[in-house]
């Protein structure tokens, strides 16, 4: 890992890109605070790399991290992250993605994180996230935030449709049966 770190600091933005790739392979806790500085590059390419590859990496550290870029990211870097997450299909990213789930505020200033984390559920398909997207769903608030309510409600319905395995059927059933309005509204 030392060796790839100062791969990382150099400003080619191919370099960076194949260190970041490297120290994903490694798939070792040592690489998160290098692949955390490449998360600050502005180059979609270097953080989509360094994205895929804390995704990889079983560390609470990585998921922070991720979580930090999906908050901070806007246009084109929040299109290479999410891409990045979802890219390979890959079920080890779904534990991370539920463990953003579960911190983020969905009323608050992360509420597009846990559309763009809802959406990136949906398209891995893994019935490993349906606990956390159900979660997410029965979230309520009770003054304001009627409309951010829908929107990330409606995402959580769309997930677990498309997720489509009988645990996610049965966590629908369950929201249509004993879910709020807007839950009831966004499973029709």
């Amino acid at each position: 890992v030392p060796h790839l770190a100062e791969l990382a600091g150099d400003e080619r933005w191919h370099v960076q890109r194949n260190a970041a790739a490297l120290l994903g392979m490694t798939r070792s806790a040592d690489a998160v605070p290098t692949l955390q500085t490449l998360l600050r590059r502005s180059d979609p390419r270097v953080l989509r790399a360094a994205v895929s590859a804390l995704a990889g990496i079983n560390d609470p550290a990585a998921g922070r991290a991720i979580q930090t870029v999906l908050r901070a990211a806007t246009g084109d870097n929040r299109v290479a992250v999410v891409e990045a997450l979802v890219a390979e299909r890959d079920p080890r990213v779904v534990p991370m993605l539920a463990r953003i789930l579960a911190d983020a505020d969905p009323f608050g200033a992360d509420h597009q994180l846990v559309l763009d984390a809802l959406a990136a559920v949906g398209r891995i398909g893994h019935e490993q996230a349906v606990p956390a997207v159900a979660v997410v769903m029965a979230r309520k608030k009770f003054l304001f935030g009627r409309g951010k309510a829908r929107a990330f409600k409606r995402a959580a319905a769309r997930a677990l449709v498309a997720i489509g395995t009988p645990q996610a059927g049965d966590a629908l059933d369950q929201a249509a049966r004993t879910g709020d309005g807007l839950v009831k509204s966004a499973i029709r």
